[in-house]
């Protein structure tokens, strides 16, 4: 892990208060919601830049404030298999570890700034927290298991059109906006990353784009991309 900057999130008054506000929204009482402004640091990666690796310590968990991580397992023939994008408001770093030690590698996608906490000072706050504020964290836990492994499911079952389509309509999903041709994205992904995102060649990628863009599911403006998610997962079942 390699950030380019860190310090005491205290002494960045916006982040600390954005903070703030998404912790308080979720019900954490005030004194809990100043400890961790107290524990944690502000990092920043650039992007490219790796988070933590699998098969690392799981010493530490960053609160998502800014920017986009992609998190991805190892794979067949040395392919990494990306398995979600997190955006802000996202806590990593607690789901998929085992034993201590990870099993996701978490990357910039985008330039990434987070709140830096370590895992025994998270679990001490996080003790104190109501109940019912702890059982909705296991609840996104869980949720993130449950996408995962349907998503994982999916990819096992479709044809290589079909793992394109579910990868273009769950990013459309969660990081587009709406538009007149669908949902713009407002990420831009490399075809290397469209092809870890569907576990598929990136050359694959290309030409399956090309094709998309000539059946009218995906829009081309510039470097930017228009994606038609609801038909996209009607016509390959993603």
């Amino acid at each position: 892990m390699r950030a380019t900057a860190t310090r005491p999130l205290r002494e960045e008054p916006r982040s600390a208060r954005k903070l703030a506000q998404g912790l308080l929204r979720q019900g954490w009482p005030a004194p809990c919601v100043e400890r961790f402004l107290d524990e944690a640091r502000s990092v920043r990666f650039a992007r490219g830049r790796v988070l933590y690796r699998e098969g690392s310590s799981a010493s530490d968990h960053f609160w998502l404030l800014d920017g986009v991580a992609k998190l991805s397992v190892p794979g067949a023939l040395g392919k990494r298999v990306l398995v979600s994008l997190a955006k802000p408001g996202a806590l990593l770093g607690s789901h998929l570890a085992v034993g201590g030690r990870r099993l996701e590698e978490a990357c910039a996608l985008t330039e990434v700034h987070a709140a830096q906490l370590g895992a025994p000072r998270f679990r001490e706050i996080t003790a104190d927290l109501p109940v019912e504020v702890l059982q909705s964290m296991t609840r996104g836990t869980l949720d993130h298991f449950s996408r995962t492994f349907a998503r994982t499911v999916k990819l096992l079952t479709l044809d290589l059109r079909g793992k394109l389509a579910l990868g273009l309509a769950d990013v459309a999903d969660g990081f587009g906006v709406l538009d007149a041709d669908g949902r713009l994205l407002k990420i831009r992904l490399t075809h290397e990353e469209l092809a870890d995102l569907a576990g598929v060649s990136r050359a694959r990628v290309t030409k399956t784009l090309r094709e998309f863009v000539r059946e009218g599911l995906v829009v081309r403006r510039g470097r930017d991309l228009v994606v038609r998610a609801r038909e996209l997962r009607e016509v390959y079942g993603a």
